[in-house]
Protein backbone atom coordinates (compact mmCIF):
# COMPACT_ATOMS: atom_id res chain seq x y z
CA UNK A 1 0.00 0.00 0.00
CA UNK A 2 1.25 3.57 -0.93
CA UNK A 3 1.91 5.90 1.96
CA UNK A 4 -0.46 8.54 1.85
CA UNK A 5 -0.79 11.33 -0.57
CA UNK A 6 2.20 13.60 1.08
CA UNK A 7 4.67 13.22 -1.74
CA UNK A 8 8.36 14.42 -1.39
CA UNK A 9 11.26 14.73 -3.51
CA UNK A 10 14.36 13.13 -2.89
CA UNK A 11 17.86 12.15 -4.69
CA UNK A 12 19.20 8.60 -4.04
CA UNK A 13 22.42 7.86 -3.66
CA UNK A 14 23.81 4.53 -3.99
CA UNK A 15 27.55 3.02 -3.53
CA UNK A 16 30.17 2.73 -0.50
CA UNK A 17 30.02 5.52 1.82
CA UNK A 18 33.89 5.14 1.83
CA UNK A 19 33.58 6.75 -1.57
CA UNK A 20 33.26 10.43 -0.61
CA UNK A 21 32.00 11.34 -4.09
CA UNK A 22 28.58 10.77 -2.02
CA UNK A 23 29.59 13.41 0.73
CA UNK A 24 30.46 16.03 -2.21
CA UNK A 25 26.92 15.35 -4.13
CA UNK A 26 25.09 15.37 -0.81
CA UNK A 27 26.60 18.98 0.37
CA UNK A 28 25.80 20.46 -3.48
CA UNK A 29 22.09 18.36 -3.46
CA UNK A 30 21.33 20.02 -0.27
CA UNK A 31 22.32 23.28 -0.81
CA UNK A 32 19.46 23.47 -3.58
CA UNK A 33 16.97 22.78 -0.68
CA UNK A 34 16.36 18.50 -2.09
CA UNK A 35 16.56 16.42 -0.02
CA UNK A 36 18.84 12.98 -0.10
CA UNK A 37 18.72 9.41 0.79
CA UNK A 38 21.27 7.20 0.98
CA UNK A 39 22.05 3.96 0.67
CA UNK A 40 25.19 2.56 2.40
CA UNK A 41 26.53 -0.69 0.55
CA UNK A 42 29.68 -0.80 2.45
CA UNK A 43 28.94 -3.88 3.39
CA UNK A 44 26.90 -5.21 0.39
CA UNK A 45 25.31 -7.54 1.06
CA UNK A 46 24.46 -8.28 4.14
CA UNK A 47 21.79 -8.50 7.21
CA UNK A 48 20.61 -5.43 6.06
CA UNK A 49 17.16 -6.18 5.46
CA UNK A 50 15.20 -5.11 1.38
CA UNK A 51 12.10 -4.98 0.30
CA UNK A 52 10.47 -3.61 -2.83
CA UNK A 53 6.25 -3.78 -2.79
CA UNK A 54 5.57 -3.82 -6.02
CA UNK A 55 1.55 -3.20 -5.70
CA UNK A 56 3.16 -0.02 -3.97
CA UNK A 57 5.65 0.82 -5.34
CA UNK A 58 7.77 1.28 -2.16
CA UNK A 59 11.26 0.30 -1.56
CA UNK A 60 13.09 -0.64 1.41
CA UNK A 61 17.13 -0.58 2.41
CA UNK A 62 18.13 -0.82 5.72
CA UNK A 63 16.57 2.41 7.23
CA UNK A 64 15.66 4.01 4.05
CA UNK A 65 12.61 3.74 2.93
CA UNK A 66 10.25 5.63 0.36
CA UNK A 67 8.40 5.40 -3.11
CA UNK A 68 10.19 5.07 -6.75
CA UNK A 69 7.85 7.83 -7.62
CA UNK A 70 9.50 10.00 -5.17
CA UNK A 71 13.28 9.67 -6.79
CA UNK A 72 13.71 12.55 -8.75
CA UNK A 73 17.41 11.46 -9.08
CA UNK A 74 19.48 8.23 -8.43
CA UNK A 75 23.27 8.55 -8.38
CA UNK A 76 24.88 5.05 -8.33
CA UNK A 77 28.24 4.34 -7.68
CA UNK A 78 28.68 0.84 -9.01
CA UNK A 79 32.36 -0.04 -8.04
CA UNK A 80 31.74 -2.86 -5.48
CA UNK A 81 28.14 -2.73 -5.91
CA UNK A 82 28.12 -5.32 -8.93
CA UNK A 83 31.68 -7.28 -8.65
CA UNK A 84 30.97 -10.65 -6.72
CA UNK A 85 34.35 -10.74 -4.70
CA UNK A 86 35.23 -14.17 -3.52
CA UNK A 87 36.77 -11.98 -0.58
CA UNK A 88 33.18 -11.20 0.63
CA UNK A 89 32.11 -14.78 0.19
CA UNK A 90 35.55 -15.76 2.55
CA UNK A 91 34.86 -12.71 5.30
CA UNK A 92 31.47 -13.96 5.12
CA UNK A 93 29.46 -10.88 3.97
CA UNK A 94 27.92 -13.05 1.96
CA UNK A 95 26.04 -16.83 2.20
CA UNK A 96 27.92 -18.91 4.84
CA UNK A 97 26.99 -21.42 2.34
CA UNK A 98 30.23 -23.82 2.30
CA UNK A 99 28.82 -24.25 -1.49
CA UNK A 100 30.04 -21.65 -3.51
CA UNK A 101 27.34 -21.65 -6.03
CA UNK A 102 24.71 -20.47 -2.89
CA UNK A 103 27.08 -17.33 -2.75
CA UNK A 104 27.08 -16.67 -6.30
CA UNK A 105 23.27 -17.16 -6.23
CA UNK A 106 22.87 -14.78 -3.43
CA UNK A 107 24.97 -12.11 -5.47
CA UNK A 108 23.20 -12.69 -8.64
CA UNK A 109 19.63 -11.42 -6.89
CA UNK A 110 21.25 -8.85 -5.02
CA UNK A 111 22.21 -7.84 -8.08
CA UNK A 112 19.04 -8.24 -9.70
CA UNK A 113 17.49 -6.42 -7.00
CA UNK A 114 19.31 -3.82 -7.33
CA UNK A 115 19.63 -3.49 -11.34
CA UNK A 116 15.62 -3.25 -10.93
CA UNK A 117 15.40 -0.12 -8.49
CA UNK A 118 17.73 1.36 -11.07
CA UNK A 119 14.51 0.84 -14.02
CA UNK A 120 12.34 1.61 -12.01
CA UNK A 121 13.22 4.89 -10.87
CA UNK A 122 13.95 5.89 -14.77
CA UNK A 123 10.38 4.66 -15.26
CA UNK A 124 8.53 6.36 -12.85
CA UNK A 125 10.64 9.70 -14.51
CA UNK A 126 13.57 10.02 -12.28
CA UNK A 127 17.13 10.84 -13.70
CA UNK A 128 19.77 7.88 -13.41
CA UNK A 129 23.53 8.71 -13.27
CA UNK A 130 25.57 7.37 -15.15
CA UNK A 131 22.29 6.06 -17.03
CA UNK A 132 20.37 3.04 -16.85
CA UNK A 133 22.16 0.69 -19.18
CA UNK A 134 25.56 1.98 -17.75
CA UNK A 135 25.63 -0.93 -15.11
CA UNK A 136 26.03 -3.32 -18.27
CA UNK A 137 28.82 -1.02 -19.94
CA UNK A 138 31.51 -1.91 -17.58
CA UNK A 139 30.86 -5.42 -18.45
CA UNK A 140 31.32 -5.11 -22.01
CA UNK A 141 34.52 -3.60 -22.69
CA UNK A 142 35.30 -5.32 -25.31
CA UNK A 143 32.45 -4.11 -27.21
CA UNK A 144 33.39 -0.56 -26.25
CA UNK A 145 37.01 -0.91 -27.63
CA UNK A 146 35.44 -2.16 -30.92
CA UNK A 147 33.10 0.57 -31.25
CA UNK A 148 35.76 3.50 -30.19
CA UNK A 149 38.17 1.83 -33.03
CA UNK A 150 35.45 1.05 -35.40
CA UNK A 151 34.41 5.40 -35.02
CA UNK A 152 38.41 6.54 -35.71
CA UNK A 153 38.85 7.19 -32.19
CA UNK A 154 42.75 6.27 -31.12
CA UNK A 155 42.65 3.58 -29.16
CA UNK A 156 45.23 1.29 -27.91
CA UNK A 157 45.86 -1.74 -29.62
CA UNK A 158 44.52 -4.38 -28.02
CA UNK A 159 43.62 -8.25 -28.13
CA UNK A 160 41.47 -10.56 -25.90
CA UNK A 161 42.34 -14.21 -25.91
CA UNK A 162 42.81 -16.99 -23.89
CA UNK A 163 44.66 -18.99 -25.85
CA UNK A 164 48.58 -18.65 -24.00
CA UNK A 165 50.32 -18.58 -27.52
CA UNK A 166 48.61 -15.33 -28.54
CA UNK A 167 48.94 -14.10 -25.86
CA UNK A 168 52.67 -14.26 -25.38
CA UNK A 169 53.11 -13.35 -29.14
CA UNK A 170 51.39 -10.17 -28.65
CA UNK A 171 53.35 -9.28 -25.29
CA UNK A 172 56.55 -9.87 -27.57
CA UNK A 173 55.51 -7.49 -30.38
CA UNK A 174 54.59 -4.91 -27.77
CA UNK A 175 57.02 -5.12 -25.56
CA UNK A 176 55.24 -4.62 -22.45
CA UNK A 177 51.40 -4.44 -22.22
CA UNK A 178 48.54 -3.69 -19.78
CA UNK A 179 46.42 -6.41 -18.90
CA UNK A 180 42.74 -6.22 -17.47
CA UNK A 181 39.51 -7.97 -16.86
CA UNK A 182 37.05 -8.02 -19.63
CA UNK A 183 34.03 -7.81 -17.87
CA UNK A 184 33.16 -4.73 -14.95
CA UNK A 185 35.50 -3.09 -13.19
CA UNK A 186 39.21 -4.33 -11.95
CA UNK A 187 42.51 -2.81 -11.68
CA UNK A 188 44.77 -2.41 -15.04
CA UNK A 189 48.71 -3.63 -14.76
CA UNK A 190 51.59 -3.91 -16.28
CA UNK A 191 52.88 -6.97 -17.92
CA UNK A 192 56.76 -7.15 -19.34
CA UNK A 193 57.97 -9.51 -21.83
CA UNK A 194 60.55 -11.56 -19.61
CA UNK A 195 57.22 -12.12 -17.40
CA UNK A 196 55.40 -14.08 -20.33
CA UNK A 197 55.96 -17.06 -18.29
CA UNK A 198 52.91 -15.75 -16.36
CA UNK A 199 50.33 -16.54 -19.16
CA UNK A 200 51.32 -20.46 -19.21
CA UNK A 201 47.22 -22.22 -18.56
CA UNK A 202 45.61 -19.05 -19.35
CA UNK A 203 41.74 -20.09 -18.65
CA UNK A 204 40.25 -16.83 -18.85
CA UNK A 205 39.74 -14.52 -20.88
CA UNK A 206 42.08 -11.48 -20.50
CA UNK A 207 41.70 -7.81 -22.52
CA UNK A 208 45.68 -6.90 -23.27
CA UNK A 209 46.36 -3.21 -24.41
CA UNK A 210 49.38 -1.46 -26.03
CA UNK A 211 51.30 0.70 -23.31
CA UNK A 212 50.54 3.65 -24.65
CA UNK A 213 53.37 6.56 -23.68
CA UNK A 214 51.93 9.76 -22.15
CA UNK A 215 50.73 11.28 -18.97
CA UNK A 216 47.37 10.04 -17.62
CA UNK A 217 44.41 12.09 -18.02
CA UNK A 218 40.99 11.88 -16.95
CA UNK A 219 38.06 14.09 -18.73
CA UNK A 220 35.12 14.08 -17.20
CA UNK A 221 31.44 14.59 -19.45
CA UNK A 222 27.94 15.32 -17.95
CA UNK A 223 24.58 15.16 -20.08
CA UNK A 224 26.96 15.19 -23.04
CA UNK A 225 29.27 18.30 -21.97
CA UNK A 226 32.99 18.38 -21.07
CA UNK A 227 32.75 19.35 -17.55
CA UNK A 228 36.79 19.45 -16.84
CA UNK A 229 39.41 17.10 -16.47
CA UNK A 230 43.29 16.70 -14.56
CA UNK A 231 46.43 15.25 -15.27
CA UNK A 232 48.23 12.27 -12.75
CA UNK A 233 51.69 14.32 -11.24
CA UNK A 234 53.79 11.05 -12.09
CA UNK A 235 57.37 11.75 -10.58
CA UNK A 236 59.03 9.13 -12.18
CA UNK A 237 58.35 7.49 -15.65
CA UNK A 238 56.04 4.27 -14.57
CA UNK A 239 53.23 2.58 -15.98
CA UNK A 240 50.12 5.00 -14.79
CA UNK A 241 51.13 6.73 -11.56
CA UNK A 242 47.90 6.34 -10.02
CA UNK A 243 48.02 2.76 -10.02
CA UNK A 244 51.54 3.08 -7.72
CA UNK A 245 50.12 5.10 -5.05
CA UNK A 246 46.58 5.52 -2.98
CA UNK A 247 47.65 9.42 -3.00
CA UNK A 248 48.56 10.19 -6.00
CA UNK A 249 48.96 14.28 -7.15
CA UNK A 250 46.90 16.01 -9.36
CA UNK A 251 47.08 19.03 -11.68
CA UNK A 252 45.02 21.15 -13.95
CA UNK A 253 45.33 20.48 -17.46
CA UNK A 254 44.73 22.14 -20.75
CA UNK A 255 43.11 20.22 -23.40
CA UNK A 256 42.93 20.89 -26.72
CA UNK A 257 39.47 21.59 -29.17
CA UNK A 258 40.45 18.31 -30.79
CA UNK A 259 41.23 16.35 -27.54
CA UNK A 260 37.82 17.79 -25.87
CA UNK A 261 35.73 16.78 -29.22
CA UNK A 262 37.10 13.23 -29.22
CA UNK A 263 36.17 13.08 -25.20
CA UNK A 264 32.83 14.23 -25.81
CA UNK A 265 32.02 11.66 -28.95
CA UNK A 266 33.37 8.52 -27.14
CA UNK A 267 31.14 8.91 -24.45
CA UNK A 268 28.12 9.86 -27.10
CA UNK A 269 29.35 6.40 -28.27
CA UNK A 270 28.27 4.99 -24.91
CA UNK A 271 24.67 4.86 -23.07
CA UNK A 272 26.01 6.71 -20.24
CA UNK A 273 24.99 10.02 -19.08
CA UNK A 274 28.00 10.49 -16.26
CA UNK A 275 31.25 9.09 -17.75
CA UNK A 276 35.00 9.53 -16.96
CA UNK A 277 37.14 9.01 -20.11
CA UNK A 278 40.89 7.70 -19.15
CA UNK A 279 43.59 9.28 -22.03
CA UNK A 280 47.09 9.45 -22.22
CA UNK A 281 48.86 12.69 -24.01
CA UNK A 282 52.28 12.84 -25.30
CA UNK A 283 54.47 16.13 -25.09
CA UNK A 284 53.28 16.75 -28.28
CA UNK A 285 49.63 16.60 -27.37
CA UNK A 286 48.62 13.55 -29.24
CA UNK A 287 46.25 11.72 -27.51
CA UNK A 288 45.21 7.83 -27.14
CA UNK A 289 41.35 7.34 -25.32
CA UNK A 290 42.26 4.16 -23.24
CA UNK A 291 38.83 3.91 -21.95
CA UNK A 292 35.43 5.26 -20.42
CA UNK A 293 34.54 4.91 -17.48
CA UNK A 294 30.72 4.32 -15.90
CA UNK A 295 30.73 7.06 -13.21
CA UNK A 296 34.52 7.71 -12.29
CA UNK A 297 35.75 8.46 -9.58
CA UNK A 298 35.54 12.68 -9.34
CA UNK A 299 36.81 13.15 -5.58
CA UNK A 300 40.61 13.61 -5.51
CA UNK A 301 40.26 16.34 -8.23
CA UNK A 302 37.20 18.35 -7.11
CA UNK A 303 38.68 18.04 -3.39
CA UNK A 304 41.55 19.96 -4.34
CA UNK A 305 39.81 22.71 -6.42
CA UNK A 306 40.97 21.20 -9.68
CA UNK A 307 38.01 20.16 -10.91
CA UNK A 308 34.09 20.69 -10.16
CA UNK A 309 32.35 17.84 -11.51
CA UNK A 310 30.02 17.69 -8.16
CA UNK A 311 28.29 20.34 -9.01
CA UNK A 312 27.04 20.24 -13.01
CA UNK A 313 26.27 16.16 -11.91
CA UNK A 314 24.51 17.67 -8.66
CA UNK A 315 22.31 19.60 -11.38
CA UNK A 316 21.73 17.22 -13.81
CA UNK A 317 20.23 14.51 -10.86
CA UNK A 318 18.22 17.44 -9.47
CA UNK A 319 17.44 18.84 -13.26
CA UNK A 320 18.41 22.43 -11.85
Amino acid sequence: MQRGLERRMVVLLVGKYMQHELDLLREEIESKNVGVEVINTDDWPSNKPITHSIAGGEISVGNVSLLLSEVEGLFVRQNGLFIPSVEDHQEGFVSEDENPYAALTQLREYRGFFRSLVRGVADTGGRVAPGVDALSWQEESIHACHLLARNSIETPESIVTTDEEEAVNFLKEQGKVVYKPVAELGEANLMKEEESHKLADLTTPVLFQELVPGEDVRAYVVNGEFVGAFRYVNPGDGFSFKMETDNPEVAPVDLNSEAVADIRRSVSLSPLNFAAVDLRFTSTQEHTVLEVNAGGRFMLADSKGVTNVTSPLAGFLTES
